[in-house]
């Protein structure tokens, strides 16, 4: 997969690892994360999600350029 992402979109994407570590945890061995741990995650994950929508948006460029 690294090959097809660009470094900024991979990194954004294996940030998810660390945002959504606690919440496997949580579920998993029943460890509730405090209340910093959840909004850090959270806001890992809205700037993933920003930022696939940003690229969905952004017209494809014609590579003559």
């Amino acid at each position: 997969a690294s090959r097809h992402l660009a470094a900024a979109e991979l990194t954004l994407f294996m940030l998810l690892e660390f945002a959504l570590g606690p919440v496997w945890v949580w579920l998993f061995v029943n460890e509730v994360p405090s209340r910093w741990t959840l909004l850090g995650g959270s806001l890992v994950v809205v700037a993933v999600i920003t930022r696939a929508l940003v690229e969905l948006r952004r017209p494809l460029s014609s590579g003559s350029g």
